[in-house]
């Protein structure tokens, strides 16, 4: 009971992380494109590679929740952290300092390193404790709710920066209007 608890949270983590990675990359995939041809894609390859990455943490994402055993899910948890710690392992090598543009936006600080390859150990032990404690297939309802649960936080976590950049917003036009006096008051 305890492990099936610990292997569908460490789902529900691993779900909403690759959910808000991939769709944070589909918003800004020059962002993540410029990532791609820094590690070394040919320029021309570099959007392509942002969206076949992108689409493919969406997928794993679901396939987390919809399919949690599934051999091909342990394998695509397994070869998603691997490339991301080959992409941390360039940068080493180069002694760059490459943006990661992991979370799309939300990663503005965040650049390609040894976090990437000290992380492969979680990636596959999170793909094997799946594969080993949760079933084949989730009933339909479970999926679902988990899916609505990993939106919800992931919306309540950004609904925090949407905070702040309105209250940033309402100064601004408060400041104009007291520099424009045509500005309509509200």
């Amino acid at each position: 009971m305890a492990a099936s608890v610990l292997a569908m949270s460490i789902a529900v983590v691993l779900s909403a992380l690759l959910l808000w990675a991939g769709f944070g990359k589909l918003i800004r995939l020059s962002d993540a494109a410029s990532t791609a041809s820094a590690i070394g894609i040919p320029l021309r390859w570099g959007r392509g590679a942002a969206v076949t990455i992108a689409l493919w943490e969406v997928g794993t994402a679901l396939g987390v929740l919809w399919a949690p055993g599934s051999s091909w899910i342990a394998a695509s948890v397994v070869a998603l952290g691997t490339v991301f710690a080959l992409a941390g392992l360039v940068a080493v090598l180069r002694k760059q300092r490459i943006r990661c543009h992991c979370f799309g936006a939300g990663a503005a600080g965040a650049y390609l390193g040894s976090a990437q390859i000290i992380a492969l150990p979680g990636w596959i032990g999170a793909a094997v404790t799946l594969h080993l404690a949760l079933p084949e297939v989730s009933p339909v309802p479970t999926a679902a709710c988990l899916l609505a649960g990993v939106g919800l936080a992931i919306a309540a976590v950004k609904s925090g920066a949407l905070r702040r950049a309105v209250r940033e917003a309402r100064g601004d036009r408060l400041s104009a209007q007291e520099m424009y006096v045509w500005l309509p008051l509200r």
